[in-house]
């Protein structure tokens, strides 16, 4: 029967649809992940230790980990360990307080 026959391509394109819906908003979360990570890149900047953003010629108040952020491009910021830096993601210490850090 045509009838049958419409209504089946019909259901195939409809499902066909939702499927490169669901591909393109994958792959949308994907371009702005690889987009953050670029912008991430062109701002950080490594000073031996840790890792600053630099924000119109101005570091950032807190450093990002460079253990998290080469091993697993996580932009992780430390946190204040006396006059260090630790890391609440890997638990490395970093600056003058590193106990054994990167």
């Amino acid at each position: 029967n045509l009838t049958l026959s419409l209504q089946s391509e019909q259901i195939q394109l409809h499902e066909k649809n939702i499927e490169l819906r669901e591909e393109n908003l994958k792959l949308k979360e994907e371009i702005s992940n690889l987009k953050s990570q670029l912008e991430n890149q062109t701002l950080l900047a490594f000073d031996g230790e840790v890792y600053w953003k630099d924000i119109g010629g101005q570091k950032e108040k807190w450093p990002y980990c460079p253990k998290c952020y080469d091993t697993r491009k996580l932009s992780v910021h430390l946190e204040k360990d006396g006059s260090g830096w630790w890391c609440k993601e890997c638990c490395d210490h970093f600056g003058a307080s590193n106990r054994g850090g990167y």
